[in-house]
């Protein structure tokens, strides 16, 4: 069975793409992107409030926002997805005990060097 699942990755990261930037087509897109950027902002508010809830925190709204925004502005330039706040990946952090970012920088290194070593 010859069957294809994956076409080629390209190694390596993602070259800048902050050239391919158009403003002629904010107008067209930004309907959509303000979709995605709401839900994903009200996403990312109630998982950090419901993980917030059990263990006795307060989560700041415009923290939130800025993080988000600065994440995705950053990825924007790599041809990234946009971010947002993960259902499983909290709950994974939360019932294993992970009570820094920590846990996400290790995961966010990990996959740096599987892209970068291992396509």
């Amino acid at each position: 069975l010859k069957v294809k699942y994956i076409g080629s990755i390209p190694s390596g990261l993602m070259p800048l793409s902050i050239q391919d930037l158009r403003f002629g087509d904010v107008g067209r897109v930004l309907p959509t992107a303000v979709s995605a950027c709401l839900i994903g902002y009200m996403e990312s508010i109630a998982i950090g409030k419901t993980v917030a809830s059990k263990h006795g925190y307060e989560v700041e709204a415009g923290q939130e926002m800025l993080a988000l925004g600065v994440a995705n502005l950053v990825g924007s330039f790599f041809s990234c997805y946009p971010v947002t706040g993960s259902f499983s990946r909290s709950a994974v952090n939360n019932s294993t005990g992970a009570k820094s970012q920590l846990s996400g920088l290790i995961t966010a290194l990990l996959l740096f060097c599987t892209l970068l070593f291992m396509t």
